[in-house]
């Protein structure tokens, strides 16, 4: 019974984390463009969005019958550490040129 309660505050988090994640990115991908191109910026953000959200969720189950659900959460968290990565670096460069 103690993994279906850790299950469903995980899945709980993991919804936070995603409208946080989402409503913040749509706002900087508003922000940072011309008001006649926000709209269909947003709504080509959002197409992209839901199909590599399926594409991945397809994916996923290809790779955990092949190698596991263990290698699948193991690339799940490289690629998410890669991602953070890559954007810790376009925001350094971000601030390095607005500062020089």
């Amino acid at each position: 019974m103690r993994e279906i309660g850790y299950l469903f505050i995980g899945l709980f988090l993991l919804g936070v984390g995603w409208s946080v994640a989402l409503i913040a990115g749509s706002a900087l991908l508003t922000e940072s463009l011309p008001e006649s191109e926000r709209v269909a910026a947003q709504g080509l953000a959002d197409v992209l969005m839901s199909l590599l959200g399926a594409t991945a969720a397809f994916a996923s189950g290809f790779v955990k019958t092949l190698v596991g659900y263990e290698w699948l959460a193991n690339f799940a968290t490289a690629a998410a550490v890669l991602i953070l990565i890559g954007a810790v670096r376009v925001n350094a460069r971000l601030a390095l040129a607005r500062t020089g």
